[in-house]
């Protein structure tokens, strides 16, 4: 939290609190600091989901402009979690009819996602090298971004719940 106090004297100061990514505890210039200190964020325990059958009723395409590729997302697989993940299965089919399959999460206050897993041959395989990753423009894969801005978060960065998205996920099914 940070306190922004306005210095008009007396009775009249006044404390203004916002929620930020920064922590905020007693230091050297402000030892008598009052207010509760911001733990660091933890990331729960993260299980994989039921690999996703092929056709399933549960399955949405996604339009996303600019690209060639098909991308589908498994709605039972979709999380809006308590420690402000979004959690996600996606299939993306390029042009030639190769698909990989991904088992993600997406943080919208860092603009960030995490691949947990790769589909393959009808199984999970969980990342070697599981690592939180900056949603970034034109790395290839932009669908991250696309669900980033469209679907998970809204403008302030905070991610929308579970029922929010699939709305706006079903609003632009094809």
């Amino acid at each position: 939290m940070i306190c922004i106090v306005a210095a008009l004297g007396g009775p009249f100061s006044t404390a203004i609190g916002a929620e930020t990514e920064f922590e905020v505890a007693p230091t050297e210039l402000n030892p008598n600091f009052v207010g509760k200190e911001k733990k660091p964020w933890e990331e729960q325990a993260v299980v994989l989901p039921p690999y996703p059958e092929n056709e399933s009723a549960s399955t949405i395409t996604l339009p996303i402009v600019g690209t060639d590729y098909i991308y589908t997302m498994d709605l039972d697989a979709l999380s809006a979690d308590p420690d402000g993940v979004i959690r996600y299965s996606i299939a993306v089919t390029a042009p030639t009819g190769i698909s990989n399959l991904f088992y993600e999460g997406m943080r919208c206050l860092k603009a960030e996602y995490k691949t947990y897993a790769y589909g393959n041959q009808g199984k999970w395989n969980k990342a070697v090298y599981a690592a939180w990753r900056r949603v970034t423009r034109g790395a290839g894969l932009d669908f991250r971004r696309a669900l980033y801005q469209g679907y998970f978060c809204d403008e302030m960065s905070q991610p929308f719940d579970r029922q929010r998205i699939v709305e706006l996920l079903k609003e632009t099914d094809r």
